[in-house]
Parts: C-alpha cells; sequence; structure tokens
C-alpha cells in the first residue's frame, strides 16, 4: 500500500483554480494516468492504475477555489420607507470575487459609509443565507436568511443600532466571468421600523 499525493495548478483565464488530492493506499509500480475535466464549480478527476495485473479506474468530483482577482462591483439598493417615498442609490467599487467550500465571496473596500475611511467589506453567500460583514469605523455582520429574521449590532462612530432584517427574496447567479445577488428585506432600527429595501449585487470581471 503506497500513500499518493499530488497537486494540480489551472490557470483558466482569469480563473486560478488549485487542487490537493491524497489517494491512500492504493498499490502501484508507476504514476496513476490522471484526466482533469474542469467546469465553473470544480473539477473531475479521473485516474487509472494497475493492480493485481488488473487496471482499475477511480472518480473524484473537487470542488475547486476558483476566482477572480479583479471584478466591477456594482450595488444597487432601492429603499422604500413607511410613507411610500422611493429611492435608489447606485454604488461602483473594485474587488474580488471568490468561491470557496459552496460559498460565494466578494471583497471590496466600501468609501460611501465613513467620510473618514473606506471600510473593508465583505458578502458571504451561501445556500440560503447571505451574510454582508463591515470591519472598520463603521463594523457589522448582517446576516439575511431566506424567510427567516435575523438580528445585528451595527457599530458606527456615533453609536451603535440594534438592527432586525426580515428577509423576503434571496437568489443569484454566476457565469464564469460575472455574477450577480438579489435581496429583498425589510429592516427595523433600535425596535423601530425603517423600511423596505430591494438590494442588487452585480460584479463583472476587469
Amino acid at each position: 500500500s503506497t500513500d499518493f499525493s499530488f497537486r494540480l495548478y489551472l490557470n483558466c483565464d482569469s480563473f486560478f483554480m488549485f487542487f490537493i488530492l491524497t489517494v491512500q493506499k492504493i498499490p502501484f509500480r508507476k504514476l496513476p494516468t490522471i484526466t482533469l475535466t474542469p467546469n465553473n464549480l470544480g473539477v473531475i478527476i479521473m485516474y487509472s492504475f494497475v493492480r493485481n495485473q488488473n487496471t482499475e479506474h477511480e472518480c473524484f468530483y473537487i470542488r475547486s477555489f476558483a476566482g477572480l482577482d479583479s471584478v466591477e462591483i456594482i450595488i444597487r439598493a432601492k429603499q422604500k420607507d413607511l410613507n411610500g417615498k422611493v429611492e435608489i442609490v447606485e454604488h461602483k467599487a473594485q474587488g474580488s470575487y471568490g468561491c470557496k467550500g459552496g460559498k460565494h465571496y466578494i471583497r471590496y473596500m466600501d468609501k460611501h459609509l465613513s467620510p473618514k475611511e473606506q471600510v473593508p467589506t465583505v458578502i458571504k453567500l451561501g445556500d440560503r443565507e447571505l451574510t454582508i460583514i463591515r470591519q472598520g469605523l463603521v463594523s457589522s455582520r448582517q446576516s439575511f436568511i431566506l424567510q427567516g429574521e435575523t438580528r445585528a449590532d451595527y457599530h458606527t462612530p456615533y453609536g451603535t443600532m440594534e438592527l432586525v432584517m426580515h428577509t423576503h427574496e434571496l437568489s443569484s447567479e454566476f457565469q464564469e466571468n460575472q455574477g450577480s445577488i438579489h435581496l429583498v428585506y425589510s429592516l427595523e432600527a433600535n425596535g423601530a421600523a425603517v423600511g423596505h429595501y430591494d438590494l442588487e449585487i452585480r460584479f463583472t470581471a476587469t
């Protein structure tokens, strides 16, 4: 029996994928024959080897970390307050995108939250949950769970607000060099209703 490890590096345009695969206790006299079939979520690894004079085949599906080092991010927020007034705000930023462990990550510096500094921001998307993490003069960890209620503390230089989010819609679409997230929720701050929000986050490779 032999432990066999190999590392794979795939570089496809802007995507960079890195894998480590360990196959344990396989007796062989020479390195296996390896076939790779990458897709947008990972790679199918087929390898064959000779055991007891018979050729055997194994197949693995490896979810990868696939990323875009530079993306343009457009965040469009439509807010409807309790009086029915609608305000639309759109911001642009440069950042990065990555996918790891079945979760999507968008990272950028937000220059619109504080007049004194850009705030490091991470948007993490899972199966039914979106989390927005801010760490700076403005800091918070807001989670949005589809059809659920979540709470968060929103810290600013002027004080802390207790937020309650009711998530009504959460959807996403990802392609090779771009993606989008759509979030609809209602918001309460310090026990009082604030309004209804329709948030769209889009990114494109640059």
